[in-house]
């Protein structure tokens, strides 16, 4: 309502102009998304201190609130109390004409609009509708955007993972290719990579290993080890060494090769040859090199070894039964039958690289090195098989049986050696066995003392004995024709 006044001022009157509330209640329905089925936004009227004006059903009663009749505010949702309750809307003191505030109301955000009505008071429009009406699109859009891409991450990461275990098998595969390299296992591994790279990694390792498999057959794998781990190319020279050489020969080969094929012979000598390096690797030796028939071995180079000359004894002995084996086993298929004789001698000689330059041969040189060769020739002549130096016996004793020979002046040397043969180890050597020896070493002495008729009878009581039987023929000679008063019992041998 408002006064009306004349121009002098005087009252003429008072126009009231009245609404009917369900007109004003009509606001309510009025609705802003056309397009929706059911519209959320919630139109209203609001006074300047953010009491409702418009009812939200016909029920709703009126209040009298300081002479102003407005509709009951307990009967409001909680998120149309919060929206009047944003003074700042309501009070004009923002002097924009639309203003916005927005709040949280039971876990949902709502955004609600002031519009200034020109002319009516300080009575103004509000709107209410919930934030997501308008972003839950966008939200699904994120979450559908975020979903595919963490899809497409997770294939991705999938992916890479596939890859890189792919990649870590491979790398795994050189690693313990190069490793296995390190310790000189150059067994062949399969070549299994996705990757082109890593597949060229692993084949270029397996063909450093066939070349390092072909060079294990043609030089010590021994020296090859300490080479690589010195990172050092061989050169010519040599050292000092205490070794222990070992060398074998087949008895009678040459009248073997006559009566077999060359083939058969090729097949059962490369049969042989592995029994007989098997026994001198197993047993910490290097195999030096093979002539003909025969095998040259050491211990103690290029590494130290301790106890090598016990040790080249078990390779001998081993090397024996492995041949015995073979000659029983149905792989000899008829072929013909090996017996072997060895020479083991323990001495310092000159081990290393000989040779020329560009061809060097990694072998073993001195007077030790020949008399090894000499103590396998002189088994030929006892009828033995494993003879060995003074030197072997005594490193070997306390492991091993043995029976002095003779003492021989070798081919090539103008003092005698003390040559004793290898029975076996302690423990396996049967009594008889043992007892014959000892037989025999007293019959030996009394053959060195020049007493010939004991030492022959001694001897001609071990006619079973190949030594004894050597030894007996000596004793008869000289009972013919008396060695030289200088004689000391040292048989000189004229052959190799």
């Amino acid at each position: 309502m408002n006064a009306l006044e004349d121009r002098s001022g005087r009252v003429l009157g008072v126009v009231r102009v009245g609404l009917l509330a369900s007109r004003l209640d009509d606001v309510a329905r009025v609705r802003v998304d056309e397009a929706a089925a059911v519209d959320p936004h919630r139109v209203f009227l609001a006074d300047g201190k953010g009491r409702l004006l418009t009812r939200l059903r016909p029920d709703q009663p009126f209040v009298d609130e300081g002479g102003d009749l407005r509709p009951a505010p307990s009967m409001l949702p909680v998120e149309l109390r919060l929206a009047l309750a944003q003074t700042a809307l309501w009070s004009g003191e923002d002097e924009r004409p639309r203003r916005t505030a927005r709040f949280e109301a039971d876990g949902r955000v709502y955004l609600v609009s002031a519009f200034d009505l020109e002319g009516a008071q300080d009575w103004r429009v509000g709107v209410l509708v919930p934030e997501d009406h308008y972003t839950g699109g966008l939200r699904r859009t994120r979450r559908s955007l975020l979903l595919a891409s963490a899809v497409i991450l997770a294939g991705f990461a999938l992916a890479g993972f596939a890859a890189l275990r792919s990649v870590r098998r491979g790398l795994d595969g050189v690693v313990a290719s190069a490793a296995r390299m390190r310790d000189f296992d150059f067994a062949p591994a399969p070549v299994r990579s996705r990757f082109r790279d890593v597949t060229e990694v692993l084949e270029d390792l397996e063909q450093a290993k066939t070349a390092l498999r072909a060079m294990g057959k043609y030089v010590p794998v021994g020296l090859v080890r300490q080479l690589y781990r010195s990172r050092r190319e061989p050169v010519l020279g040599s050292e000092l060494r205490d070794a222990t050489l070992l060398f074998t020969d087949i008895e009678e080969l040459t009248t073997i090769a006559e009566r077999v094929a060359p083939d058969a012979l090729a097949r059962a000598l490369g049969r042989y040859f592995e029994a007989m390096t098997a026994a001198v690797q197993a047993s910490g030796g290097i195999v030096d090199k093979y002539i003909g028939d025969a095998v040259m071995a050491l211990w103690n180079a290029p590494d130290d070894l301790r106890g090598h000359a016990a040790l080249a004894c078990g390779a001998a002995l081993a090397g024996r039964e492995a041949t015995e084996r073979l000659m029983a086993s149905p792989e000899r298929e008829g072929g013909p039958r090996f017996r072997t004789r060895f020479g083991l001698h323990r001495d310092h000689v000159m081990v290393g690289h000989f040779g020329a330059p560009d061809r060097i041969s990694y072998t073993a040189l001195g007077d030790g090195v020949n008399l090894a060769s000499r103590l396998e020739g002189l088994s030929r002549v006892y009828g033995t098989e494993i003879l060995v130096g003074e030197a072997v016996r005594d490193a070997a004793f306390d492991a091993f049986a043995f029976r002095l020979v003779e003492v021989v002046a070798v081919k090539g040397r103008a003092h005698g050696v003390r040559v004793h043969e290898l029975l076996g180890a302690k423990g396996t050597v049967s009594a008889a066995t043992l007892d014959t020896a000892r037989a025999y070493e007293q019959a030996l002495e009394a053959y060195q003392r020049r007493r010939f008729d004991e030492a022959l009878e001694r001897f001609s009581a071990l006619a079973g004995d190949p030594p004894s039987r050597v030894l007996a023929t000596r004793c008869r000679i000289f009972r013919q024709n008396p060695p030289e008063a200088a004689w000391d019992g040292t048989h000189v041998a004229h052959g190799k």
